[in-house]
């Protein structure tokens, strides 16, 4: 049997709802000498000793009630064990899923191809959230005002958001705001114009 098992499962333990996410799947090879002979057990390679083994792994989700929703699985090459993949998995599988809002657990499994061997993780919990402003693929990264409302206003209108105020009746409010404030600060101005006038004559 070869001796090749999974090193990690990663990804953020919270995801947004029907929207793919990353999730990878570490690999290890813990031999040193690679398989000898040809055929769809082993990496292609020219030699009759060969770089590593054919694996194809899994990702399994299953939902709270323990049905599973969701499998994927990915062909992968699992190079031997060698000094420069000390600390770090010999090879890694990628996956997109996409989930509906709920409690879910996940799980990897490497099966080494000619029965030569098979590994699990542990499972691994995940939630997927309706919300969207904290997680991957949100809105949350839209920056400070740029994130639409309902109504359409992406926060360069604050008068927008007054309940039963029409947008342009907001404008023309503000409008007249605006003025009434120039007329404020003018006022004394004007007071201190007509002064000097009624003095000169």
């Amino acid at each position: 049997m070869a001796d090749i098992r999974v090193r990690f499962v990663d990804y953020r333990d919270e995801q947004a709802a029907d929207q793919p996410f990353p999730v990878e799947v570490g690999i290890n090879n813990l031999e040193t000498v690679g398989p000898v002979g040809w055929g769809p057990v082993v990496c292609p390679d020219s030699g009759a000793v060969n770089n590593g083994h054919m694996t194809d792994v899994t990702l399994t989700i299953r939902n709270s009630s323990g049905s599973t929703v969701e499998t994927l699985e990915e062909p992968l090459c699992v190079p031997v064990n060698r000094p420069s993949l000390a600390g770090q998995a010999n090879a890694t599988a990628e996956f997109q899923p996409s989930l509906p809002p709920g409690e879910y657990t996940v799980t990897a499994e490497v099966a080494v191809r000619g029965n030569n061997g098979t590994d699990t993780s542990q499972p691994q919990s995940l939630t997927v959230s309706e919300g969207t402003d904290s997680l991957p693929g949100g809105d949350a990264d839209r920056g400070f005002w740029q994130d639409p409302g309902p109504d359409g206003n992406d926060g360069s209108d604050p008068f927008a958001a007054i309940p039963g105020v029409t947008a342009t009746e907001a404008k023309v409010g503000g409008g007249l705001l605006v003025l009434l404030m120039l007329l404020w600060v003018a006022a004394p101005y004007a007071s201190l114009g007509a002064s000097l006038a009624g003095g000169g004559r």
